[in-house]
């Protein structure tokens, strides 16, 4: 079972995601989550060992997105 910090995670809408490292920076996938388990979210899918999740500063990653979908670009 995989799990990550609740704070880790974004929510826009209806989408559920975290950011995920790649080789040039941070990628928004979008993930499902199962139970809370004391701060941390079992992830149900979206997800694989050994992936690397942003757990700080998910906000401001996400503040380009937010800003896109308030503008409609």
């Amino acid at each position: 079972m995989i799990t990550i910090p609740s704070s880790s995670v974004v929510y826009q809408g209806d989408l559920v995601a975290v950011f995920v490292k790649q080789s040039n920076g941070f990628t928004l996938r979008q993930i499902r989550v199962g139970k809370n388990h004391d701060g941390k979210l079992e992830v149900i899918s979206g997800l694989v060992t050994g992936d690397i999740v942003a757990t700080n500063g998910s906000s401001a990653l996400s503040a380009p997105l937010q800003k896109t979908n308030l503008s409609g670009q």
